[in-house]
């Protein structure tokens, strides 16, 4: 019960700290603004414990 309280207050204050300025830099238009939400599920991901393995590597273009 300790941990997911842990979890929860974690994955509260991590929100809490990004959504500003996921805000502000989707109303500026700023680069930033694609980088945030994979850092946030990053942390997400290791606050729970997920693993991800890359099995093969991301196509360089749109059309693959």
């Amino acid at each position: 019960m300790l941990r997911v309280a842990w979890v929860f207050t974690a994955i509260g204050a991590i929100t809490a700290a990004l959504l500003p300025f996921q805000w502000l830099a989707v109303k500026l238009a700023l680069p930033l603004r694609r980088r945030i939400p994979a850092l946030y599920h990053r942390m997400v991901c290791a606050i729970l414990g997920v693993r991800v393995r890359v099995i093969e590597a991301r196509c360089p273009s749109i059309r693959c």
